[in-house]
Parts: C-alpha cells; structure tokens; sequence
C-alpha cells in the first residue's frame, strides 16, 4: 500500500509536488507576528512586572506608652450588654459570670478600648478579652527575631508588610537592627483603630522590589566589573 502511494506520488509533476511542499506565505507572515507580539509582551512584563523577593516575619506590636491587655483570670460567660470605647482607670468595663455570681473586670488605666470578645461569649482562664489604648498614646512599634541568616540579608530601610486581624496590610520599615532584631516603624495611615498591642502579627521584609528585566542587568553589569 505505501509503494503505491509513493508511485502516486511521484507520478505528479514538478509544480504539483512544489504546491505540496511549499508553506503557504499567509502562515509565515501572521506566524511571525504572532511571535513577535509574544516577545514583546514578554519583554514589557520583565520590564516593569516587579520581582519581589522577601523574607517571612513574625512582628510583635508594641505601642508607647505601653498598652494594657485585659485576660480573662476564670472560666465564665462575658456579660455586658453595651461595653464602652472610652473608659477611665478604675471604671468597670464588663462583668464575667461564673455560676450564680457576676465578677466585675476593672480597668487598671484611662484610654480607649478594643474588643476581643463580646456579649455572651465564653471565655476560658487566660482569655484575651480586650486591649486598653492609653490616652496619651505617641506611636505604635514592631520587633521581630530572626535567623542569622536572614539578619544579613536586611538593611536598614527594606519595606516591611504585615497582615492584621481583619486581614488588611499595615505598611512599615525597617528602623534598626542590632543582634538578630529588627526594630519596624509603621505608616500612621495604614495601622488600623483595632489594632491589638502586645500581640503578633505574620508578615514579610522586602528584600528587593525591581522588574525583572532591571535584576538581570544589574546582575550582568555586575559579573562584568568582577572580571
């Protein structure tokens, strides 16, 4: 059955096996275009798509003067049917009923107050039940340990994005770094009002934030100087 076909196709002429053979012109010229748009779009992505590379953290945030959290001391249900924003030092914020008794939670300073539970909620000895913010609050701060692998890979000024409760970014940098800490300074604009001091918050270092395309060039200029 090949042999056939081959005879067949031998039988034709010189211009009938050219056709055969030849690509048609209208392929080649949208074949080219086409890989012509795909590396220019390739090149525009290298060219300004950022390459990010960074490091994972774990912040601890801090505020000064120092915030005041409130941990449940028993296992009960938290009463309250209307727990206030502002409180002063020595104002019963909320009461914790255990059996026939309601224990009343004191405040130990002046200033503003974020839940952490509620009204009917059950709490365990150790609880997290709110956060006092003093009124005389300057700033928020962060500390975070790392490796030492990772200290030598941070400068001083590498941009700093945590995640908080609610799941927004509070931008931040780098301030200081001595023995394996880092000091972050956060954006006033990006913390939020339910910000919980004294608690930690996962996040990333910034490490670099350049396209592509700049990396590797960087890169290339910098293995020529070192020839």
């Amino acid at each position: 059955m090949e042999d056939n076909n081959k005879k067949y196709i031998e039988l034709r002429s010189e211009k009938v096996r050219n056709i055969i053979g030849q690509v048609p012109p209208v392929l080649l010229r949208y074949g080219t275009i086409i890989i012509s748009v795909v590396l220019l779009l390739l090149v525009i992505i290298a060219a300004f798509v950022p390459y990010r590379k960074s490091i994972s953290i774990n912040v601890t945030i801090h505020s000064t003067p120092q915030s005041i959290l409130i941990k449940s001391d028993r296992n009960g249900i938290l009463f309250q049917d209307s727990i206030p924003q502002n409180v002063n030092k020595g104002d019963i914020i909320t009461f914790i009923a255990t059996g026939d008794s309601l224990i009343p939670i004191y405040s130990p300073i002046s200033g503003k107050i974020i839940v952490n539970v509620w009204n009917r909620d059950s709490v365990r000895n150790g609880d997290l039940l709110f956060a006092i913010i003093p009124d005389n609050l300057i700033r928020y701060y962060g500390t975070v340990e790392v490796s030492n692998e990772n200290f030598s890979k941070i400068t001083e000024g590498n941009k700093v994005i945590i995640k908080d409760m609610s799941g927004n970014n509070i931008n931040g940098r780098v301030a200081t770094k001595r023995f394996q800490k880092l000091r972050i300074e956060f954006d006033k604009e990006s913390l939020s009002e339910t910000t919980i001091p004294e608690t930690e918050l996962s996040g990333i270092v910034i490490l670099s934030d350049v396209p592509f395309l700049k990396r590797i060039l960087k890169n290339q200029n910098l293995d020529e100087q070192n020839q």
